[in-house]
């Protein structure tokens, strides 16, 4: 890896033997052909859960938004004051993000917390070394700051240290740290504000270890940033400093960008990796590092994705939730720590899943009856569920807020 990046949760992720990463995805296909996740008999906590819309994992902490208001919800590492409770203290189940109640998205990323509201103003919160927050300085933030002034910020993406985030008028803007060029603004410069990309034809970003990628209108790819293990599909080493352009196929659906690996969907439903493959991430089968797109598998019933550090997941229609790669703390959801090098059915996942989001080593599920499950690491919460054992399949709800 480029570097390493000492946060308050460095200790547990050196025991884990990961770093950063983390993604969401939306879009549940069609149909539903298996049964929820059971509950634990030895894990009955929080086990009336219901209510939520909408979830998000991080590095070490995950936040949510229940269904029936606006407000915001964090849970798990608080040492740079992410979960935006205005304190540093770890929570094991979720804590209100202030009073405000009419937040409509959420992106939790390495050490910061990033979230829109109905107005289409951006706000952030956390780690702000590098001013990921976008507020203009690099002073932390325990309580949310505005990024910017705007108010029609579209779809928006944290990273590690990073955030970049597109408008209604499809420009896209990032800001934070940029030493390999991951805000691709031409230059190594870190920005505090929102620093705008080329021009305005960007639909959806995706932002995570120093790596960038993002789909143009016309259904082309680019990515920028390191690109020590070919992630950013150029079919190169070099680092970008600029977009560079993935292929030549303009019919990319959707984007994700994980540790040092990414991957997309096209229309057809067919899926595409790049980047390391040390831990099988790529789900091609093998651990051989790709520079270029290489399909994974035959299926091409293939809907939404989101990746993590040296994990991958991915949601197929009418046949449910697949997880790959590292499974070290059982963040595949699979029952037990075997790595896999191919698309893994989840343990009792189906396309009831409304959403899924990737963390650096957990992974959670926001189910179709509104409940949140999460798997994997849980040494500082993250999982919600009011304990800190990690969890090898999903068994184990979110308490309700």
């Amino acid at each position: 890896m480029k570097k390493s990046y000492w946060f308050g949760a460095a200790l547990g992720l050196m025991i884990a033997g990961l770093w950063i990463g983390c993604g969401d995805a939306n879009n549940s296909g069609t149909g539903r052909d298996q049964s929820p996740p059971t509950l634990s008999a030895s894990k009955s906590f929080g086990a009336s859960v219901n209510g939520w819309s909408a979830v998000s994992a991080g590095d070490s902490h995950s936040c949510g938004i229940p269904d029936n208001n606006g407000s915001l919800w964090c849970w798990g590492w608080n040492g740079d004051g992410q979960l935006g409770d205005g304190t540093t203290a770890m929570a094991k189940t979720p804590v209100l993000v202030g009073a405000d109640t009419d937040w409509a998205q959420v992106s939790a990323g390495g050490s910061h917390t990033c979230a829109k509201k109905m107005d289409g103003t951006l706000w952030c919160w956390g780690y702000n070394y590098s001013g990921q927050l976008g507020d203009g300085t690099t002073g932390g933030r325990k309580t949310q700051t505005q990024a910017g002034s705007d108010t029609n910020w579209a779809s928006f993406s944290a990273g590690t240290t990073n955030t970049c985030a597109t408008k209604t008028n499809h420009a896209l803007y990032c800001w934070g740290d940029n030493d390999t060029g991951q805000l691709g603004i031409g230059n190594t410069v870190e920005k505090h504000g929102p620093a705008k990309v080329g021009k305005s034809e960007w639909s959806m970003v995706s932002t995570n270890q120093e790596c960038t990628c993002a789909k143009k209108t016309d259904g082309s790819i680019w990515c920028w940033g390191w690109n020590k293990y070919g992630q950013v599909g150029d079919g190169t080493l070099k680092d970008r400093k600029s977009p560079t352009r993935v292929g030549t196929a303009k019919n990319w659906k959707t984007i994700a960008v994980g540790g040092s690996h990414a991957c997309a969907i096209k229309t057809d439903g067919t899926l595409w990796c790049w980047g390391d493959n040390s831990d099988g991430q790529l789900g091609d089968g093998t651990t051989k590092t790709r520079k270029t797109p290489v399909r994974i598998g035959s299926a091409s019933t293939w809907v939404s994705l989101a990746l993590g550090n040296a994990h991958s997941c991915a949601k197929k229609k009418n046949t449910g939730l697949y997880c790959w790669g590292l499974n070290y703390n059982g963040q595949l959801g699979v029952g037990d720590k075997t790595d896999r090098h191919k698309p893994t059915l989840v343990a009792g996942a189906g396309t009831g899943y409304a959403s899924f989001s990737v963390g650096s080593s957990h992974t959670c599920g926001l189910w179709s009856d509104a409940n949140i499950w999460c798997w994997g690491y849980n040494g500082y919460g993250q999982l919600g569920d009011g304990d800190t054992t990690d969890i090898l399949n999903p068994s184990v709800l979110v308490t309700k807020p």
